[in-house]
């Protein structure tokens, strides 16, 4: 249960730090292990990467096929256990993106937070233009109230 407490904790953290993907490897930026350290209490920056990166792994681990396809099928409504393992895997890393699309579809954000909205559109549609847009209608949505 600690592990789970600790990857909430280090997702809160990644998306507050706006932490990129490359090659679908989180790169921790020092402003981030920094804090990550003082939420942990683990001392230094070196010694919470370590942490970070054990944690994952070890999610990773306990991440099976059937839990994935579980959530192939709930969210995408298609029987994931007949596809192929390639099928399965690109489904599934497209997830994210089929979340924020529906927390989009639905109204489900708080349309004031224009960088919570910003991220939302970037994460749903991947076009930075309609994210900058969607960002200036929801300040001006704050700047109202």
């Amino acid at each position: 249960m600690e592990l789970i407490k600790r990857i909430i904790e280090y997702s809160r953290l990644e998306s507050r730090h706006r932490l990129k993907s490359v090659d679908q490897e989180i790169r921790p930026t020092a402003e981030f292990l920094r804090e990550v350290a003082k939420e942990n209490d683990s001392g230094s920056s070196t010694s919470a990467y370590i942490a970070w990166i054990k944690d994952h792994q070890a999610i990773r681990r306990h991440a099976t096929e059937s839990e994935i396809q579980a959530d192939v099928t709930f969210w995408y409504g298609i029987n994931a256990f007949e596809l192929s393992e390639d099928q399965l895997t690109a489904l599934w890393a497209n997830l994210p993106r089929v979340k924020a699309q529906k927390t989009l579809m639905e109204g489900h954000f708080n349309p004031k937070d224009y960088n919570g909205v910003f991220d939302l559109v970037m994460l749903a549609t991947g076009d930075e233009r309609e994210a900058l847009k969607a960002r200036a209608k929801s300040m001006e949505l704050a700047s109202e109230s």
